[in-house]
């Protein structure tokens, strides 16, 4: 078995990766050992405030991306433990890394503007939207990472703090996603949602989407789970995921009910 090793380093970050050839008939393997001690130092280097090289990608950024690599890789080797750890780092690094987003996107304008000035060209588009710059967050995926492995193994406390966050930071789609956790915590955690948060008009949004499967099965009694399912695709255009989702809500609260009949699952609005 023939053996490589390739090295790259980035913006002071190291990675090793060493590749197994083997015959043709399977598959190749990879394994990827990221030095952890480096990491850690180009964190301290970002926490620090240190300065690079301006023909360098910046550190953050950098840093952000070698985390998401690192957290598909452990997915793939279902490294639990390892995900959360990356996951924590790469939320506790959100801050600096969108500091430097902004400060990418702004710079991005002032060049505009410049090239445009000497094209004779008018500049007031990008002077508008310099002038108005309203920082759009990208996905990160380290946060609905971790707030699935908490929520699965009912650590909803933790997945709560991490909610906080990524609504702290105006991340889409969080305030909704707490809503559908909502309905699933004990009171004494709802309590604390109730005084931490204001999903009171995502709360609202969530019941009448909950309503439309009431409806949908008052008028279909007896529906089994798959007619359910695409009957509600159909109908709202949800998602089949998303569907799914508010059946299990809707189960959970007692919204309709499931009574098992022969092979299949027959659903009602009230216990039959």
């Amino acid at each position: 078995m023939k053996e490589k090793y390739l090295s790259i380093v980035l913006g002071g970050i190291k990675l090793n990766f060493k590749r197994l050839f083997r015959k043709k008939s399977q598959n190749s393997e990879f394994d990827v050992n990221i030095e952890n001690k480096n990491l850690d130092e180009g964190n301290n280097k970002i926490q620090k405030g240190e300065s690079f090289n301006s023909n360098q990608k910046s550190d953050a950024t950098t840093l952000h991306f070698h985390y998401l690599k690192l957290i598909d890789i452990y997915v793939k080797e279902q490294k639990e433990d390892e995900i959360i750890k990356i996951c924590k780092k790469d939320i506790n690094l959100y801050p600096k890394f969108q500091e430097e987003q902004i400060i990418k996107d702004k710079n991005r304008l002032q060049e505009m503007i410049k090239i445009y000035k000497k094209l004779g060209k008018s500049t007031d588009k990008f002077e508008t939207e310099l002038a108005s710059y309203i920082f759009h967050p990208p996905n990160v995926p380290s946060f609905s990472r971790l707030i699935g492995i908490y929520e699965k193994n009912n650590n909803l406390q933790e997945a709560i703090d991490i909610y906080k966050k990524a609504i702290s930071f105006n991340l889409a789609g969080y305030k909704e996603s707490l809503a559908m956790l909502y309905f699933k915590l004990p009171e004494p955690l709802k309590k604390v949602v109730d005084n931490e948060f204001d999903i009171n008009h995502e709360l609202t949004q969530l019941n009448n989407e909950l309503n439309k499967i009431k409806i949908f099965v008052f008028e279909n009694p007896g529906i089994n789970k798959s007619n359910l399912l695409s009957g509600l695709v159909k109908q709202f255009h949800w998602y089949q995921h998303k569907a799914q989702s508010y059946i299990d809500l809707a189960l959970l609260s007692k919204i309709i009910f499931q009574e098992k009949q022969g092979r299949f699952y027959k659903h009602y609005t009230t216990k039959e």
